[in-house]
């Protein structure tokens, strides 16, 4: 028995691990990039289009758990390591999941975007390849799941978009032009022998400095503005993601420092959105998830969302359609869910969703009532 609790523990180390290993490569060679391509300006639309996330959706290994507050994705990826809370309904403790985009983070996360938008399209639809791990508590049950999620298709991609650089370009050269008579003063405050001279390019110097000041503001402003107006008109692309990841389930009932695995299960899922008119986006799902052969979802829903990229609304609804009609208890298991909620950006690295759902059983019976809630928390490496 003691070795089966130690084996068990020893898996969700394991698990954790490889994913912190990964966090860790990934950052050591992102900083190994040559200082010309590291030296980023936060106010140049190559910086702008990295971050200009159409959707944020939950953390994959969630999406397996079933711990998010919409049971039916929208589809769609982050360039952003991607931390994210979450607690399905009062009783359960918050829980947390992490998401990262290796090969993007090691060979393309760069100053500027040279080397993507050189790759083939083959390499740049690998890029979105994301890795993430996530826990959730219940009751005496302790689930952790591992899942991996590929973009197959996005109707826009904002990294091979080069108006972002373009909007900016005019204050860009104004910026070079202050910044070569700033180091020009003071090249001639070296050579000069008076004091006057000296006062009066000083004084040049503080009048391009300002130039230079106001020359980055307005280039911040018009980057923001261009790149609000950008996820307004393409934040409803239509999109395709594919995902699959293992799940193992501990028993924490009389052992709360150690664990033993009970159950073991794998999942697939495949998700797609499409815009409707300006406002609205549909999304589809369809997920398998198989526990031991103790347990078997055939999930298929749809939903609808209206509104724009910081705010939105859903409503959506999901059936089951595997065989399973009861537990082995003989309790009628949940079979169809109709939910509601919303998704509410704080600013550009918070997000909160919310969501409600309504359960039923086969013969359309309600069951339960399940509120949940999402914090994603994107780092902007």
């Amino acid at each position: 028995m003691e070795s089966r609790k130690l084996t068990g523990c020893t898996d969700m180390k394991k698990m954790a691990c490889v994913l912190i290993m990964a966090i860790f490569i990934s950052m050591i060679f992102s900083s190994g990039v040559s200082a010309q391509d590291e030296l980023e300006d936060e106010t140049s639309g190559t910086h702008s289009a990295k971050y200009s996330n159409l959707n944020v959706p939950s953390v994959p290994a969630f999406i397996l758990l079933d711990v998010t507050s919409a049971k039916v994705q929208q589809a769609g990826y982050t360039r952003s390591v991607k931390i994210d809370w979450t607690m399905k309904n009062y009783k359960n403790t918050p829980n947390v999941g992490l998401e990262l985009q290796p090969i993007w983070l090691l060979y393309y996360n760069q100053g500027n975007l040279s080397r993507y938008r050189k790759a083939s399209s083959f390499a740049r639809k690998l890029s979105t390849l994301s890795v993430s791990i996530g826990t959730y508590n219940q009751d005496f049950w302790r689930q952790i799941a591992y899942a991996v999620k590929l973009n197959l298709y996005q109707g826009d991609d904002p990294l091979m978009n080069d108006e972002l650089d373009e909007a900016t370009k005019e204050y860009e050269e104004d910026k070079i032009l202050y910044k070569a008579h700033i180091d020009n003063a003071r090249l001639k405050i070296r050579k000069a022998r008076d004091l006057d001279s000296i006062k009066k390019l000083k004084r040049i110097i503080n009048v391009y400095k300002d130039s230079l000041f106001i020359a980055d503001q307005k280039q911040q402003d018009a980057n923001r503005i261009y790149k609000e107006d950008y996820l307004k008109e393409n934040w409803n692309v239509p999109t395709v993601d594919i995902g699959f990841g293992k799940l193992k389930i501990y028993d924490i009932q009389n052992i709360p420092d150690s664990s033993k695995q009970i159950l073991s299960g794998m999942g697939v899922w495949i998700c797609g959105s499409s815009g409707v008119g300006y406002r609205g986006l549909i999304s589809g799902m369809l997920k398998f998830v198989n526990i031991n052969s103790v347990s078997t979802k055939f999930l298929l829903g749809a939903s609808y969302r209206y509104g724009n990229p910081r705010y939105n609304m859903y409503t959506e609804y999901s059936y089951d359609l595997s065989n399973d009609v009861y537990t082995p208890s003989g309790r009628s298991l949940e079979k169809s869910t109709i939910g509601m909620g919303g998704d509410f950006k704080i600013n550009s690295i918070i997000q909160l969703n919310l969501g409600l759902r309504f359960n039923m059983d086969q013969k359309f019976k309600f069951t339960s009532l399940t509120p949940a809630a999402n914090i994603i928390c994107l780092m902007n490496l």
